[in-house]
């Protein structure tokens, strides 16, 4: 069974220690692409999972606990199936996309409430 280039790229390919990512990225990527390793249409799912991996491979060096993933569903089905590759035993939450925008909107509700009661002169320079 042929591994799709995003999980192929997490991690089984050759990205030295200290690289120059973009540097290092791309050259593989280019390469890949240039001697048919890889079809073109693949080549953005390969960089994508470079990228991944030498995030993923640079965090563990100070962190090694659960993390929360954020972002589109696109991207966190990314991460997510970076997580099972790797072999990862604690599975990574996936947060709401729009988890974001909701906190602010909260913040922004309680803020207003605590403006109903606030002393007068309260968002005043002075206050």
């Amino acid at each position: 069974m042929r591994k799709k280039p995003f999980s192929r790229a997490l991690g089984t390919d050759p990205i030295p220690a200290n690289p120059v990512l973009c540097s290092t990225a791309f050259s593989l990527v280019r390469t890949a692409g240039l001697f048919g390793q890889i079809p073109a249409t693949d080549l953005a799912d390969y960089l994508s999972g470079i990228l991944i991996g030498a995030e993923r491979r640079d965090a563990t060096r100070w962190y090694d606990g659960k993390v929360d993933i954020i972002g589109t569903d696109a991207l966190s089905e990314r991460y997510s199936i970076a997580a099972k590759v790797w072999g990862d035993e604690t599975p990574a939450e996936i947060v709401p996309s729009d988890c974001i925008s909701l906190g602010y909107i909260n913040i922004a509700r309680w803020l207003g409430s605590c403006l109903e009661t606030a002393p007068e002169g309260c968002g005043d320079s002075e206050c």
